[in-house]
């Protein structure tokens, strides 16, 4: 496993998994997630499992 900072190419991965989570009503959009990303990409972490 593999953890790294954030960056814009995992957004669509993110929108992914938030809306396999959450209700659409509940769920971060893709515009959220994107303006999380650009001014706070310091504070999310992304894992990725070699496959």
């Amino acid at each position: 496993m593999e953890i790294t900072k954030v960056t814009l190419k995992d957004l669509p991965e993110i929108v992914r998994i938030e809306n396999l989570g959450f209700t659409p009503e509940e769920a971060g959009t893709k515009a959220q997630y994107q303006d999380r990303i650009e001014k706070l990409q310091d504070t999310f972490l992304v894992a990725r499992i070699d496959e």
